[in-house]
């Protein structure tokens, strides 16, 4: 309720729900604002975010389920929000904050390759294993 409020009195701040695509807001955005307070899973419009470079804002529900996030601006009330926004003002902080999203956004990918890569190693590994044994328990069967 109070970020509406801030919202409604600053015509410089865009409200838009239920977009078709939200490609063209990241395109265009400064700053990504994610004011979440409850829900569950990973927030994936962080990721989203996240993946155009976005300078972020986020409360620490926000960033639940990611690690190595420490730096990025948190905030909690309508009023902290305001005061890191207000820090982001200027072209520098947002440059460097999206070079540290970018940063952070490519060693995510990384990570996440690596656990697709072991998750694949395993399931080939677990393929031939089911294959050994199934090769074996019909010779058995065919023994016996």
């Amino acid at each position: 309720k109070e970020l509406l409020n801030l919202w409604q009195s600053n015509n410089r701040i865009e409200l838009n729900i239920d977009v078709p695509s939200t490609n063209p807001y990241y395109k265009t955005a400064d700053i990504f604002i994610s004011p979440v307070f409850s829900g569950s899973g990973v927030n994936i419009k962080m990721l989203e975010a996240a993946s155009f470079q976005m300078p972020i804002v986020a409360s620490s529900f926000s960033k639940k389920g990611y690690s190595g996030l420490e730096w990025m601006p948190e905030a909690s009330t309508a009023t902290e929000f305001s005061v890191e926004l207000n820090k982001l003002r200027s072209f520098d902080a947002r440059e460097e904050l999206r070079s540290r999203m970018r940063r952070w956004f490519e060693s995510y990918l990384e990570q996440k390759d690596r656990t697709i890569y072991e998750s694949f190693l395993q399931l080939y590994c677990l393929k031939k294993m089911i294959n050994n044994y199934l090769h074996y328990s019909t010779n058995i069967l065919t023994i016996a």
